[in-house]
């Protein structure tokens, strides 16, 4: 996978509303005028305003040559989206020996993403250097030796280690030392390097934890460092630096669970330009001639994040018929209704709207980013609402694509199944809606639902989904643990460990895979400790977690489990499940005022009667623990 390394975005800074205010004004010194010196400075200040509830990300950088400032840039950045990071930097040239030796520091410090910033200059420099006085051959086995190096690195971090991997790839060399020969050549130094960075795409693509950084791309545009490099081997420029903490930041957001959701869009001067109550289908401008092909770009921007995952809404002062005229019945159009998971189109203020649609999405308002030309509606956002990230449309429309396809916070650490149809599933869950208002009581909906619940065992195909559940669900999550797939992969081959996942589906649709339930074995042993029990906001109140629980119970008795301890870790976002385990017959546990205990046997846990269909695992570990 590739995380480009694109220029800082033209968007204004806008932070998470979760940074407190000590922190804030730190961050806005540093952008105020951001030198490496306040990068540093604002590192050892953050070090002591961080608040201990943020998710902390502990980073390790493999590298050949000078990267020392890239610690202060990437501590800031992450700040910035309300992540305490912690950085790693191994010796000068010491990759290899780091990733492969025993008592390595490496995985004593058990880093959660790990960087490999290897200079081909440093690595391989007869290649690089003296490239004219190699042979075909010389050149091709300097390449694959390169190439292995970087694999048996990657190897051995993802041997002993879960951790997210971002390898920087190589820049090209600023000269063509062939001349206009090179051009044509498949054997130069350029193209044999854009092989090598294409050899790293490929490791990376079958890696769900690995990334490339794209250093060839932000090379091409930003110069190095030459005397620095030659004097320091240091040849990062402040500019560089900003935009690989930007990348970094993007792959620890990812990590962290705190990427954005949905793209919120405005009508009028924001789809298309003109006033619809006013200039009426006719007279807006969208189309082929500029500037209407300014507005489709646009449109095909926020079309390409939803084929991402990533949900559109629209947020517009209009009367809803003249915007359905120009869904339903504009040439031009790129986006249709069916793209639009959620919608305010009314005169109702914009700050109440997005409220709106935050509960119409069950969502957080910190997974919306509002999108509009007016610069008076994008500051009563940003007041009213601070978690919401606002973008405010630059004045030139040429410039409008680019304003969407810059954003950066919408990045995943894989993409799932669910993903692809996030558009379908919430589609499927306003029908739903439909039919519950018309049912006469709660319990004739559920049965009208005719849902069915398949409780499975977690494998290799359903790991990077409990993986991105893990992360993502803040409301009904007893413990909001992240886990990526592979230390969930790595923590079901676990003696006593059980991770289980259940998919439901109704008439409308397939939910697709909503919840999840970690077992590991407790304090004592005929203790079985529930590390995780979450589900997806989509299917909340149907039951869906009394299915998953009593599986959880069925599966925990099968493997010789007595108990099950479950644990209520109080967050900003999951105090609606406070309660969750003694209104199921737990016991609060006597060693922990947080814990709750139920002896399995002695009460039965009910599944609601209006499942059609409730199908478990037919090959749950039986006796897989003694007691």
């Amino acid at each position: 996978m590739v995380a480009p390394g694109g220029r800082a975005s033209k968007v204004p800074a806008q932070l998470n509303g979760v940074v407190p205010g000590g922190v804030e004004s730190r961050l806005a010194w540093v952008r105020e005028k951001p030198t490496i010196s306040r990068y540093l400075a604002a590192t050892r200040q953050l070090r002591l305003l961080t608040p201990p509830d943020w998710p902390r990300v502990r980073v390790a950088v493999l590298r050949n040559f000078t990267v020392e400032p890239i610690e202060a840039y990437t501590c800031v950045k992450g700040a910035s989206a309300g992540i305490a990071v912690d950085v790693q930097i191994g010796g000068y040239d010491t990759a290899m020996r780091d990733s492969l030796i025993t008592d390595s520091w490496l995985f004593d410090y058990q880093p959660d993403v790990v960087i490999i910033a290897l200079s081909l200059e440093n690595l391989a420099p007869t290649f690089f250097n003296r490239f004219l006085t190699l042979s075909a051959a010389q050149a091709t086995e300097a390449a694959q030796q390169t190439a292995s190096i970087i694999r048996q690195i990657v190897s051995a971090i993802r041997e002993r280690t879960t951790a997210t991997i971002a390898i920087h790839n190589f820049a090209l060399p600023r000269h063509s030392l062939e001349g206009l020969a090179e051009t044509r050549s498949m054997t130069s130094l350029t193209s044999r390097i854009r092989s090598l960075n294409q050899e790293l795409v490929a490791l990376a693509s079958g890696m769900g934890n690995v990334f490339i950084v794209d250093f060839e791309r932000m090379a091409e545009r930003t110069p190095i460092d030459a005397r620095n490099w030659l004097v320091a081997r240091a040849p990062f420029t402040p500019l560089i630096l900003e935009e690989l903490s930007d990348v970094y930041a993007r792959i620890l957001r990812a990590r962290a669970g705190r990427s954005r959701k949905v793209l919120v869009l405005d009508c009028d001067d924001t789809l298309w330009g003109g006033i619809i109550g006013e200039d009426h289908i006719g007279g807006i401008r969208l189309g082929e001639a500029y500037p209407g092909s300014a507005y489709v770009g646009l449109q095909e921007a926020a079309l390409n994040l939803s084929k991402r995952g990533v949900l559109l809404a629209l947020c517009s002062a209009n009367n809803e018929a003249d915007v359905d005229e120009v869904f339903d019945h504009h040439p031009s159009m790129v986006l249709r209704k069916s793209d639009i998971s959620a919608r305010r189109v009314n005169w109702i203020d914009k700050a109440t709207n997005l409220r709106a649609i935050a509960s119409d999405l069950n969502l957080g308002l910190d997974s919306l980013v509002f999108v509009d030309d007016d610069p008076h509606q994008c500051e009563m956002v940003r007041t009213l609402l601070p978690t919401v990230l606002v973008v405010q449309l630059p004045p030139e429309p040429s410039e409008y694509r680019a304003a969407i396809e810059s954003l950066e916070c919408f990045d995943a650490v894989g993409l799932t199944d669910e993903d692809r149809r996030r558009v379908e599933l919430y589609r499927n869950e306003q029908a739903r809606e439909v039919a519950r208002q018309s049912a006469s009581s709660l319990d004739e909906y559920y049965r009208s639902l005719e849902m069915t619940a398949e409780v499975g065992r977690i494998d290799e195909i359903s790991a990077t989904r409990i993986a991105q559940l893990t992360q993502k669900t803040n409301q009904f999550n007893l413990t909001t643990r992240r886990h990526t797939a592979e230390e969930l992969v790595h923590l079901a081959g676990q003696p006593g460990v059980e991770i289980l996942s259940i998919r439901v589906r109704d008439r409308f649709g397939d939910a697709g895979l909503v919840g999840v339930a970690i077992l590991v074995p407790g304090a004592h042993a005929d203790e079985a400790e529930i590390d995780t029990f979450l589900l997806s906001c989509r299917v909340l109140g149907r039951g869906v977690e009394d299915v998953l629980l009593y599986a959880t119970a069925i599966q925990g008795k099968a493997m010789g489990y007595r108990c099950l301890r479950g644990t209520y870790v109080t967050t900003a976002r999951n105090q609606a499940v406070a309660t969750f385990y003694p209104d199921h017959g737990f016991s609060r546990h006597v060693e922990d005022d947080t814990s709750w205990s139920l002896v399995l046997g002695e009460a039965d846990l009910a599944v609601p009667g209006w499942f059609a269909t409730i199908t478990l695992p037919s090959n749950m570990k039986i006796g897989a623990v003694t007691a």
